[in-house]
């Protein structure tokens, strides 16, 4: 859904090999008027690497086109993962809309 120059997503329960196509799909491209993309992870619940492969080109095609990009409640798993490959350095996320990561 995307209105006022924001796109709402919510992102399914599994974020794998198996959904990453998919998934991608709802999210890219970015329409030209797209000036913030909201994902919501709450429902997130299995992630892999082509889960975290798929948010890292999300997180780049947004700051390519300066669209602010926001994570919405990531669950832990997702957390860990991030702490893990040690992206946690990079803030190419917000956890919150209008609060940096």
């Amino acid at each position: 859904m995307e209105e006022d120059g924001k796109k709402y997503i919510k992102l399914d329960s599994e974020l794998t090999i198996y959904t990453a196509a998919e998934q991608r799909d709802q999210c890219l491209p970015l329409s030209s008027g797209c000036r913030e993309l909201i994902l919501d992870a709450s429902a997130l619940q299995e992630v892999d690497g082509a889960g975290v492969q798929l948010l890292l080109l999300i997180a780049r095609e947004c700051h390519e086109q300066d669209i602010r990009c926001a994570l919405v409640q990531p669950p832990e798993v997702l957390k860990n993962i991030v702490a893990l490959l040690r992206l946690d350095d990079i803030c190419w996320f917000e956890t919150q809309v209008g609060e940096a990561a």
